[in-house]
């Protein structure tokens, strides 16, 4: 579980309160919901409260709903939920919100369940990426129509103004590029370094997504160096 590596953090706001003990945190990994009942009724656990004891270090200071919301477990998130857990609650070091770690590990279907919920759709991390940049770029369709049609930020841009496209059309995301126009997302939106989706396009060598981005209407194609 290597993404989560770097999503540990201590959210110095909401997370003065630690989960004690092995069992809760066995009954969360292993996807057993009988046991986790038990525990918190035992323990009076207070479901926001970071996880202080696990037995995988990146683990330490993840809350409940997030490892539940990135491994899947749509039952359990659908309990934390119903038990008044925090959906907005972020990392302190990145910010990443339960939604980002759904997109991160493409679990649709607790996505949907946490927008139910409530979770800001256009929530941002610490590097201003939202859940729509993770499903841009790693290509995931049915994210992506799941983030767009519920109102995501299509132009949204992260902390160096890389938007979604430009997120896709550097990864070689043909579908991705091809949802994100349909859309209405702007091909001619510039990053901090002056480049465009079609530097991305050009730089990753997919002529179809070049095509694509040239045919909707990008309007400075003199511009792109790598044209030349």
């Amino acid at each position: 579980m290597s993404s989560l590596a770097s999503h540990n953090t201590n959210n110095s706001n909401s997370h003065a309160i630690t989960i004690p003990g092995l069992a809760f945190y066995d009954a969360l990994v292993n996807n057993s919901l009988t046991e986790l009942k038990r525990c918190v009724e035992l323990y009076k656990i207070d479901l926001n409260a970071r996880l202080s004891h696990v037995r995988k270090r990146n683990h330490t200071d993840l809350c409940p709903v997030h490892l539940v919301a990135y491994k899947g477990y749509f039952a359990m998130l659908h309990y934390l939920i119903q038990n008044g857990v925090n959906v907005h609650q972020p990392t302190s070091t990145l910010q990443r919100r339960a939604v980002h770690f759904a997109a991160l590990k493409h679990q649709v279907s607790c996505l949907q369940m946490l927008l139910n919920a409530g979770a800001q759709l256009d929530a941002r991390d610490t590097f201003g990426n939202t859940p729509l940049h993770y499903a841009a770029e790693d290509g995931d369709g049915s994210l992506l129509s799941l983030l767009l049609n519920n109102g995501a930020s299509v132009d949204s841009q992260d902390i160096t103004s890389k938007t979604p496209l430009m997120k896709a059309a550097r990864s070689g995301k043909l579908w991705a590029v091809r949802r994100l126009l349909s859309f209405g997302a702007n091909v001619n939106v510039r990053d901090r370094n002056d480049e465009t989706a079609l530097h991305y396009a050009c730089r990753q060598g997919s002529t179809e997504i070049l095509s694509m981005l040239i045919k909707v209407g990008f309007v400075s194609v003199t511009r792109c160096k790598i044209l030349r």
